[in-house]
């Protein structure tokens, strides 16, 4: 099977699940004694792990596999189950959908390798590529006999192109479709003529189509429908997780069990678990950053160290930790919005916030004034600040006066709001994240700033992170300690001038002191 070679690149070797086929007690040669059902029976047995023979045992019109992330739900529950059904049903056509064709294709090499398995094993010669792209496979005994064979279409989501083909319909990751509603009308005829819908995916928010059907099976919405023959259910639902794969025997690619655990430690925090492996659909608008997480990173047995900074909007802490770079954050706002100067300062890879500075209805001379005053204080060694409309004169000056490598001037595009979230998220669930808990009004419209910011998936699929705006900003002072963690992560990357020795000039008589 030379035609098909070009598919194993992006796939599994064949000879890895010979391998493990071998170590679990089938003996190869001896197969060949035994005649064609046997032969089958036993290879079903072995390459499988139970819930992906369950899931190819279903007959049901309309399958919905719920999975954690490479659990062996696009070879076992897809790849698998059209290998079988083109074997052993052949129906006229077989549409795989994926989000793009190179999904797509990468799937057709998936189940080439389940065809190569059966065709070595029990079956014989069984597929060959149609056309040099690679975008169909032809599933038969004798390919020059199309009439007695299956056609598998490999194509990404087109809902004009599904609605060519009666047969089976696959849905690959159909969370991660941008127009989910159109393909999955254009298939939904299919089951007219007793055709079945599977669609499988990882969990991606609590809404879209993949959510809906997911949640319309828990409600038991087609419960009451069944086969009026056989009084099979007509739809069926398939939930794998992580911890499930492994109680039921799942490997890495060296025959190792894997690690729940070890995988939960690797991911950057406890939602993209949650989403990824434990399939649970996280809410699109729910908090970012869950108020116990804010709460376990504030410091309370820190006092206050001067009360009377709370009525002017400036507090400071001397009792922070005194040695170590400082790096500072700004959120730059006018009238509606505050702008926010937050200063930390770092010690290993813990973030201890030093001062926080709110300004309301300052002009911008002034704030320009404050925030010179303390990174000439702080001797701060990065700066993050606000790129955006009013927030650019001044990152601009702060850019000529500091040179761009001292100086990170954030766009709060979507990537820099997720790059910026995900990372002090993290270091929140680490642990590295310290805010001062006695700082009276501060602490309390911190922490509120912090709880405010949501996630949001958009219609595009894409996460972003947003605040409602209030009397007391826009989250100015959450965003403000974000950027001032992000300049901590970057000050690692640039090796930067002191602050008090800049082409030669001191700093003190830069400003007149």
């Amino acid at each position: 099977m030379e035609a098909v070679s070009t598919f194993h690149s992006v796939s599994e070797p064949v000879e890895n699940h010979l391998d493990r086929l071998n170590d679990e007690g089938v003996n190869i040669p001896s197969l060949c004694k035994k005649t064609v059902a046997e032969r089958f029976q036993i290879v079903f047995e072995m390459l499988y792990y139970p819930y992906q023979k369950e899931f190819i045992r279903d007959k049901a019109l309309i399958r919905v596999g719920l999975k954690a992330r490479q659990v062996g739900g696009s070879f076992g529950w897809i790849g698998g189950d059209i290998a079988i059904k083109s074997i052993l049903r052949r129906p006229p056509y077989i549409t795989v959908i994926s989000a793009t064709q190179r999904h797509s294709n990468e799937l057709g090499a998936k189940i080439l390798t389940n065809l190569d398995i059966f065709e070595q094993l029990v079956v014989g010669k069984l597929a060959k590529p149609l056309n040099k792209n690679q975008e169909a496979i032809l599933i038969g005994t004798d390919a020059s006999m199309p009439s007695t064979c299956t056609k598998i279409m490999l194509m990404s989501c087109s809902a004009q192109s599904a609605r060519s083909f009666t047969g089976d319909a696959y849905l690959d990751e159909l969370a991660q479709f941008e127009q989910a509603y159109k393909i999955y009308q254009a298939v939904q005829g299919q089951i007219t003529r007793g055709y079945t819908i599977t669609a499988v995916s990882t969990p991606f928010g609590d809404r879209g189509l993949f959510y809906e059907l997911t949640k319309r099976h828990e409600r038991g919405d087609w419960n009451a429908f069944r086969r009026a023959r056989s009084q099979r259910v007509l739809s069926s639902l398939h939930v794998i997780d992580i911890y499930k794969a492994r109680e039921q025997g799942m490997c890495d690619q060296w025959r190792e069990p894997i690690d729940p655990e070890f995988i939960r430690s690797t991911c950057l925090d406890d939602e993209t678990f949650q989403q990824e492996y434990l399939c649970q659909f996280i809410s699109d608008e729910g908090a970012a950053l869950p108020l116990p997480l804010i709460e376990s990173c504030i410091r309370k047995e820190l006092p206050h160290p001067d009360p009377r900074y709370a009525a002017v909007g400036k507090v400071v802490a001397e009792e922070w930790p005194t040695r170590g770079d400082c790096v500072c954050g700004i959120d730059v706002g006018r009238v509606r919005d505050r702008t926010v100067i937050v200063v930390k300062r770092l010690q290993d890879d813990h973030h201890y916030t030093v001062e926080l500075d709110v300004m309301k209805n300052t002009d911008f001379d002034d704030q320009e004034a404050r925030v010179l005053g303390l990174i000439e204080k702080y001797n701060c060694r990065m700066i993050a600040i606000d790129n955006n409309g009013i927030g650019m004169p001044l990152a601009e000056r702060l850019e000529k006066k500091y040179g761009a490598s001292m100086v990170y001037r954030c766009n709060f595009t979507v990537v820099e709001k997720n790059t910026m979230m995900t990372t002090y998220k993290a270091k929140m669930q680490r642990g590295q994240v310290h805010l001062p808990g006695l700082w009276e009004e501060h602490t309390r419209d911190l922490k509120q700033d912090l709880h405010s910011i949501r996630r949001v998936v958009t219609a595009a699929q894409n996460v972003t992170y947003e605040a409602p705006r209030d009397d007391k900003g826009h989250a100015d002072r959450a965003w403000a300690d974000i950027l001032a963690t992000m300049a901590g992560e970057l000050r690692g990357r640039y090796s930067a001038p002191n602050r008090r020795e800049i082409a030669g000039v001191s700093v003190e008589s830069m400003f007149g002191m």
